[in-house]
This record gives C-alpha cells, structure tokens and sequence, in this order.
C-alpha cells in the first residue's frame, strides 16, 4: 500500500484493513496470526500482523489446494475458495482470475511457479477489495510486498533443502 495510508480508516475494505485480502477465516493456523474481528453481521476473519502474513496466507491456501487436494485449475480452486453455498459466484470469479491470468478457468496452472501463483493471488486480493483509491497500487500493495510474500509462501528448492522441508 501507498506510504502513510491510515489501515484503520473505515473507508478501506475489511481485508485490507485487517492485513487479510483474501478474507480468510479462522481454521487454519497460519503464520502471523494477530486475532479475528467481529466486525458487522459477518464476524471472524483473520486479523494478520501485516499485509505480507495475509499475501502469504493466500499463496499457501492456493498451493495447498494443489498438493493436498489435487486441484490444478482456477475454476477447481475456486469451486473450494468461494463455495456458492457460502452465497459465491465460483464460476465468477474463476473467470475473472483467468481472464487476468490470460488462461481458461479449466486450464490446467502450476501453483508452485511464483509468478504464477503471484498473479493468482493479486487477482484474488483485486477482487475480495474492488479497485484501490487512487495513489494505491493497482492491486493494492506493491511489487515488492507481492514478491516477499510469494517468497514466503513457496520457498525455493534450495532454501527448501537448507530448511531441511521437502
């Protein structure tokens, strides 16, 4: 986000007030986890310590839904990450991933390639926040915030081995 943007202003969406773009809710125990909010008439969303522990979160949402559960299309994750019993347009807002990914919602993407899971989660924050006020970036938070993030959500293969995770 741009320098100086107060995150507590009330004008700014709830994800992105709350470090958690992608609105996630508690079950999970992600990394960086400051608490839930209760919020409105629909509480419980993770509160992040900053916007890269909610990036993250997302990115590792997204791999997981890859690895452990075998989906390997945007309109497969989005069947999981927007339920229409949860009142969700899946079909939607795969759509809208894809056409921002330059892919068909059936096609098949790999979610450990950063870039790509970086221009997942970018759309996936442009479109839990609607469009940022001017000054902000495009998709609310910058290049280097993005890529921090990814970094963290799908570390390299040789990080991974210096890790000791495989």
């Amino acid at each position: 986000m741009s320098e100086g943007m107060d995150m507590t202003d009330g004008a700014l969406p709830r994800g992105i007030r709350n470090h958690n773009p992608g609105n996630l809710r508690p079950g999970a125990a992600w990394a960086g986890i400051e608490g839930t909010d209760s919020e409105g008439s629909a509480p419980g969303y993770v509160i992040f310590t900053d916007p890269i522990m909610g990036l993250r979160a997302i990115g590792k949402c997204m791999v997981a839904y890859q690895d452990l559960h075998g989906i390997h299309t945007l309109g497969g994750a989005f069947l999981r990450w927007a339920p229409s019993a949860d009142g969700n347009d899946p079909c939607g807002y795969a759509h809208f991933v894809a056409n921002r990914l330059g892919v068909g919602p059936s096609d098949t993407v790999d979610l450990h390639d950063r870039r790509t899971l970086e221009a997942i989660v970018r759309a996936i924050v442009r479109m839990e926040n609607g469009p940022p006020p001017a000054g902000v970036p495009a998709d609310w938070y910058d290049d280097d915030t993005y890529g921090h993030a990814m970094a963290l959500a799908v570390p390299t293969i040789a990080a991974a081995a210096t890790n000791g995770v495989s």
